[in-house]
């Protein structure tokens, strides 16, 4: 309490006050201002002998804002004022009062107020003190705007940001991380880093080595104090709560406020960048396949060995689970299963035509196809009859515009968007190696085969017919040959002409093979003369086999363009004795045989 005030106010108190950094007023017991330091003059810019003697509550409708500046305030504020000079007491006495001031040269500034009451002779005085916070609040309001600015940069980042304070405690848990983890912020917030460290381990894949290290290689760098070194990276992965496997970067590094040492963690869902890369990984492993079957396929002349290394690869290519190629087969008109292979293999139809079931469709639309739910035939607009599950895909085999047939790939697991034009160029490579397998078949066959009634040129006859004979003789077996030509074929030729003879000859010669045996070999030795060989076969045999073919041929007349020409044929039997040493011996008893047959009367056999 001051000794003295107004006039008698002791000097040396007087100049504490007016060198106090503080402004400071005293009233008397009516609330008039009895004294005010200069620092009072300065904060408020009002002199002070326009203060002394005004009431205190005119100062503060003075130093109020404009938008409060009104009688009713100005009433409200000097009967509240009026009271406390009565009574001494009121609720807001030696609080801390904040107001706002417009000052004369025109900043605005902050003050806090602290009013108490002073008891006199009369009664009670105030005493006021002001202070200057606009400083202050500023700090706080710009301190406040950046943490907001914070706030809100936290919150709109894609990265998940995690911050820890120096008790390890989860001080930041943003929305970005809420969605990388599936673990809500209210859930994680004041937590200790090492409570959630279970839940966590919870969300590794169950094939991650070492399942909890990802998480505890976190820990530690978030945890140990000592780890707050620039920056840790950490790479891992987890299982969303939704199902799905996410792939996380984690960088750890540390936060220096002030004395203070917090620790930061940015986390980034990595997910498809790692998929990118895996896809890139097995696109550059498709194309080398794709180059190396290229290479595989082009040196191969064989369809049946084709279909076999084509099956494996078409299932390696496409990562699939089974796999089926039809070939075309154009005298039929039909697509001819040629190999299923694979785990899980669907129901496959042997041969479909065109438009019916899974290969007919490929084969009518004539385009790749990729099916990804086939059990229901529902995709891309397609609505086919169910028969087979999974995903499928499918492209025909073209090459050079000709149509090869159709190949499919059956997994279990969605195929990537770029496998169908991966099965396409493979399908092309198929295409190219069955069509000069084909050609070279052809090809063989015109080597072999007598180009006129189709049974094998005598070359190839003695190439194979040498094999077999020489097989019978080293392990005893019997062994025949039948020599035949047809009776009177230059009359037939003179009378209707070498075309009619040939289509006799052609015909002639397909009776004959629908009579004989699989494993019989067939020739022409040369002219209208034939030749066959038959192994495990004795005379007794060989003479009903020749009886056979001697009916067939001579059953009905044959129909040609000129009429039917009937036609009969000789046949000569000879059989494999231990002193026949080579097959042109028994040929040379044959061809004996045949023209006993003719100087019998032709149409008949002879041994």
């Amino acid at each position: 309490m001051l000794p003295i005030m107004g006039d008698n106010l002791n000097e040396r108190y007087r100049a504490i006050l007016e060198n106090s950094y503080d402004a400071i007023i005293y009233t008397d017991d009516k609330g008039r201002i009895a004294f005010c330091n200069r620092p009072l003059e300065e904060l408020t810019g009002i002199p002070a002998d326009e203060l002394l003697g005004q009431p205190l509550w005119d100062l503060h409708y003075r130093m109020s804002s404009d938008h409060s500046r009104s009688g009713g305030e100005l009433a409200e504020l000097k009967r509240r004022l009026q009271e406390f000079l009565k009574s001494g007491a009121a609720a807001w006495e030696r609080q801390a009062l904040e107001m706002q001031y417009q000052h004369p040269d025109g900043r605005l500034l902050t003050f806090e107020w602290h009013i108490f009451a002073v008891r006199t002779a009369e009664g009670y005085s105030i005493a006021s003190v002001m202070r200057d916070i606009t400083g202050r609040k500023m700090a706080e309001d710009a301190l406040r705007e950046s943490e907001e600015k914070f706030r809100r940069v936290v919150e709109q980042a894609n990265e998940g940001i995690l911050i820890l304070d120096e008790d390890q405690r989860i001080v930041e848990w943003n929305s970005s991380l809420e969605v990388l983890s599936g673990i809500p912020r209210d859930e994680m917030l004041t937590h200790l880093v090492g409570e959630i460290a279970e839940r966590l381990v919870d969300q590794v894949p169950e094939d991650e080595p070492e399942r909890s290290s990802l998480v505890r290689q976190t820990l530690i760098e978030l945890a140990e104090e000592a780890s707050l070194n620039p920056s840790t990276v950490v790479e891992g992965r987890i299982v969303h709560p939704d199902g799905e496997e996410r792939h996380l970067f984690l960088q750890v590094f540390p936060i220096r406020v002030a004395s203070r040492r917090m620790t930061g963690c940015i986390v980034r869902d990595v997910t498809q960048q790692k998929r990118n890369e895996q896809n890139l990984k097995r696109y550059a492993f498709q194309l080398e396949t794709l180059r190396q079957i290229g290479l595989e396929l082009s040196g191969e002349l064989s369809i049946e060995s084709l279909a076999w290394m084509i099956a494996p690869r078409a299932i390696e290519l496409l990562g699939g689970s089974a796999m089926a190629l039809y070939l075309y087969s154009p005298g039929d008109d039909v697509l001819e299963l040629a190999i299923c292979l694979g785990e899980s293999q669907p129901p496959i139809e042997q041969a479909v035509r065109r438009g019916q079931g899974l290969g007919g469709f490929v084969w009518e639309r004539g385009e790749p196809i990729l099916l990804e739910d086939y059990h229901t035939g529902h995709t891309g607009g397609l609505h086919i009859s169910k028969s087979v599950w999974g995903k499928v895909a499918g492209s025909p085999i073209v090459y050079a515009g000709e149509f090869m047939g159709v190949i499919f790939v059956f997994s279990d697991r969605p195929f990537l968007p770029g496998d169908l034009k991966l099965l396409g160029l493979f399908a092309s490579h198929a295409g190219a190696a069955i069509r000069n397998a084909r050609m070279h078949s052809q090809l063989r066959e015109l080597a072999i085969r007598d180009p006129m009634t189709g049974i094998f040129n005598r070359r190839h006859f003695f190439e194979l017919a040498d094999s077999v004979f020489e097989q019978a003789r080293r392990y005893n077996r019997p062994f025949s040959a039948i020599i035949f030509d047809a009776d009177h074929y230059k009359e037939v030729n003179d009378a209707y002409g070498h075309l009619v003879g040939d289509d006799v000859l052609k015909q002639l010669t397909a009776r004959c093979s629908g009579v004989m045996r699989q494993a019989d070999i067939f020739g022409r030795y040369g002219g209208e003369e034939f030749v066959i060989v038959m192994p495990e076969t004795g005379l007794t045999g060989a003479l009903k086999m020749a009886e056979r073919l001697r009916a067939a041929v001579a059953e009905s007349p044959y129909y040609t363009e000129k009429g039917d020409v009937p036609a009969t044929i000789s046949l000569g039997v000879a059989r494999s004795k231990r002193s026949t040493s080579t097959l042109l011996e028994l040929l040379s008893d044959a061809d004996a045989a045949l023209y006993r047959a003719k100087d019998a009367g032709r149409n008949c056999a002879h041994d």
